[in-house]
């Protein structure tokens, strides 16, 4: 299904859409339109009057999604600093969990510009997955960048960390051989944070490399794609091990 929507006003339609707040697209006219409940006396009358058929229901965002955001962001401090995470952390799981974040945040103003650009980003990609599963285009826009993905060879794979040099194949999951497995590393220009760039991933794997089945990790860095085949069966379905 194509439609004729700006990206950004459908992802702040997600952010937006709650229980009594209700949000669609209108197949017909290619624009959303909103029904708030709390401030409109003829609202019952409007959301029995939609057609499944000429409207297109958004999703409501519910409290557990915006948890989940507030949980990867305090994970993303961690990364930098594992004491301050412990404290964000410490308060999302007290009583009033958004209230208790909001107030900590306060208190490091040098995080907020980044909580902003965190949740900004994640409901994107929640959009961007919603219209992945369902099936729908976005004419005339561009949703995710340019996937470049390149072989490493031994002088780049000996340049990662030592857990993720150790890192590699130990058996064939098929014809159960633990004999010499060799395994490739590729690199990618972005992480795959949504369903379309896995799908593209999967796309350039398979066209270009001619590969199924990998892993994916981290060098903290940048992100590392890992394949391996069988020599004996030729299946892709390798299990991997420190």
């Amino acid at each position: 299904m194509k439609i004729n929507l700006n990206f950004g006003d459908l992802c702040e339609a997600f952010e937006m859409c709650n229980m009594s707040h209700h949000f669609f697209i209108d197949l017909e006219k290619n624009e959303i339109i909103d029904i708030n409940e709390e401030i409109e006396n003829n609202a019952e009358e409007k959301l029995e009057s939609i057609n499944e058929e000429k409207f297109l229901i958004i999703p409501e965002r519910t409290s557990n999604e915006d948890y989940l955001v507030m949980e990867l962001f305090v994970y993303e401090i961690a990364e930098k600093d594992f004491q301050l995470s412990d404290k964000f952390y410490d308060v999302i799981h007290k009583s009033k969990p958004f209230k208790r974040f909001k107030e900590i945040l306060d208190e490091y103003p040098e995080l907020k510009d980044k909580w902003f650009k965190f949740r900004e980003k994640q409901i994107q990609n929640d959009v961007i997955n919603w219209l992945f599963e369902n099936k729908i285009i976005l004419e005339n826009q561009k949703l995710i960048p340019d996937i470049e993905i390149k072989v490493l060879d031994n002088d780049e794979i000996e340049k990662f960390p030592t857990e993720l040099k150790d890192f590699g194949p130990m058996a064939c999951m098929n014809c159960r051989n633990e004999g010499l497995i060799l395994s490739r590393f590729f690199s990618t220009n972005c992480d795959i944070e949504n369903m379309m760039i896995d799908e593209e991933i999967k796309r350039i794997m398979k066209e270009k490399y001619n590969t199924k089945n990998y892993g994916v990790s981290s060098t903290g860095k940048e992100t590392i794609l890992t394949y391996a085949r069988c020599p004996k069966c030729g299946s892709e379905d390798i299990f991997w091990d420190f």
